[in-house]
């Protein structure tokens, strides 16, 4: 299982530091952003998250880095990273369904406007198809990856802002009793199952023929019911 995990069940209660502004409303003049969105996906029974290829300051060396962009001038940083997730993924969500997890310090410069990147999350799985074709030159076609692959690949800050957003979605599943999304988070070896979850999913079971048989292997692998 992955540390990510761990740390997160450690840390049930800990909510994210807040950057030191509204994020529904336009920055400051001083205050440019950089905003990026993870969204996710069951398929198999497993996590998966977008990404994007991405071409560095016209290097043509590729990286992978999560679905953002800069936000404009009197844009609210909800709705830059809406406006990138659309653009870069073919995928509309609304402003009001991405959850702040991770804010890098200030990067202050005497040349121009102080910058920082924020990160965000969607709690709810996205069922909508990623675009086809690249948004523009700098970007290729975005794909559906696994959890482990992404936190190896991603890169710069993205790396660091990535295992923020499990740590969130993990917190959110368990919060709501989304236990397709805990099942699928154990799949995938972002989560060792407690008691509690154990729990959570024997009443399922016992309550959904459906779920218990169609997760009987899963089930029966991590103990549930013994």
């Amino acid at each position: 299982m992955s540390d990510v995990s761990t740390e997160t069940q450690k840390n049930k209660k800990k909510e994210p530091s807040r950057p030191p502004f509204r994020l529904d409303t336009p920055l400051p003049d001083k205050l440019t952003d950089f905003c990026a969105g993870v969204i996710h996906r069951s398929k198999d029974g497993l996590l998966e998250f977008a990404c994007v290829p991405y071409r560095c300051d016209g290097t043509g060396k590729e990286v992978i880095k999560l679905a953002g962009g800069m936000g404009k001038k009197g844009e609210s940083p909800a709705r830059t990273v809406s406006r990138e997730i659309h653009e870069e993924l073919g995928v509309k969500i609304e402003e009001g369904d991405f959850h702040f997890v991770f804010a890098s310090p200030v990067l202050r410069s005497q040349e121009r406007p102080d910058h920082i990147k924020l990160f965000f999350v969607v709690a709810t799985e996205i069922k909508q198809p990623l675009r086809t074709t690249p948004y523009d030159a700098e970007t290729g076609i975005p794909q559906w990856v696994p959890p482990e692959w992404l936190k190896l690949n991603l890169f710069g800050v993205h790396k660091e802002a990535f295992p923020k957003a499990i740590d969130f979605l993990l917190q959110y599943f368990l919060k709501h009793k989304n236990l397709e999304g805990l099942l699928a988070a154990v799949s995938s070896g972002l989560l060792e199952p407690d008691n509690k979850i154990k729990g959570l999913l024997l009443q399922r079971a016992l309550k959904d023929p459906n779920f218990a048989l169609s997760n009987a292997c899963l089930l029966e692998e991590i103990g549930v019911g013994q």
